[in-house]
């Protein structure tokens, strides 16, 4: 059992009704679900207490505690200023710069259970890398075809910047990415559960191409596993990364897995559901864009 400090209670209490409306208990996306293992074991273990009728267009759920949860809600709040507080560099890659820091190193520790795969020192403090390797339907590494986060922390031990490699952009464009972000600061913050989501009414609509099939596959190659779900294809993507450690008790934090979901028949994703470091996130494209057909919007 966790004791957190009075100090601490009173602070995050403090937090929450001054500047989170919307707070409270209530049903959401849980982060406690297993995630897939490698080959064989059943697709229903990658969605397993997922219900896309039930989804917020984009969510992202957190499980933590203690200084951790707090420092998240400090992020949320930024995020309402998010050009006070944050830039954004698009090349082919996708980099976020904290301008006003406040997610501490340990924070990371608490929230992904692994270790970095790579640690070195910077001039100006210090650079992590995860790097997930993806896995193909007979769970043997694919070498070349990795998903990389590269996390820049100050002489402060602040997060100060965070890179998302091409092959997850890949599956989640610079334009989605970056309205996802933004949306969180009007997203509704469940304390009993301690997670975020965001309304559908909520999201911002956004002039971009989604992904597809042909693009994925060019980047990842064949995916894992394919299946079908509520009439749609599945496409099961699973991804391990090595790490110095893992507790027992967190072995499944080594894997990750995005699965994209499409039409029958069609090559457009138009959903997609990933794990990696601890953090979920679930999207439907369709929501995001700005008209979808002529005279028709979304």
């Amino acid at each position: 059992m966790t004791t957190v400090p009075i100090g601490f209670k009173n602070r995050l209490a403090a937090l929450i009704r001054g500047r989170f409306p919307g707070t409270g208990g209530g049903r959401g996306i849980s982060a406690a679900n297993p995630l897939p293992t490698a080959a064989g074991q059943p697709a229903a273990s990658a969605r397993r207490g997922l219900n896309w009728r039930m989804l917020p267009l984009f969510a992202l759920a957190l499980t933590l505690a203690g200084c951790v949860w707090l420092h998240v809600l400090e992020l949320k709040n930024q995020i309402t200023e998010f050009d006070t507080n944050f830039s954004v560099k698009v090349t082919d890659h996708f980099t976020v710069y904290f301008l006003n820091p406040v997610l501490h190193a340990d924070d990371y520790f608490t929230l992904a259970k692994v270790e970095p795969t790579k640690k070195a020192t910077t001039p100006e403090g210090s650079r992590w890398t995860q790097v997930f390797t993806k896995l193909d339907a007979a769970g043997k590494a694919e070498t070349k075809k990795t998903v990389v986060f590269t996390f820049d922390f100050n002489k402060e031990d602040l997060l100060a910047k965070w890179d998302f490699s091409p092959a997850f952009l890949v599956f989640m464009p610079p334009k989605f990415l970056e309205a996802a972000i933004r949306s969180l600061g009007k997203s509704k913050v469940n304390t009993d559960e301690r997670h975020v989501q965001v309304a559908p009414e909520d999201l911002p609509k956004v002039r971009a191409e989604q992904p597809t099939r042909e693009k994925i596959y060019a980047t990842l190659g064949q995916p894992s596993e394919i299946t079908q779900e509520d009439g749609m294809t599945m496409e099961v993507y699973r991804f391990r990364t090595e790490t110095t450690y893992v507790k027992e008790e967190y072995q499944t934090r080594h894997q990750a897995y995005a699965n994209m979901y499409y039409e029958p028949g069609g090559d457009i994703v138009e959903k997609v559901n990933a794990r990696f470091l601890g953090l979920k996130f679930a999207v439907d494209f369709r929501n995001f864009i700005e008209l979808r057909a002529a005279g028709k919007s979304n």
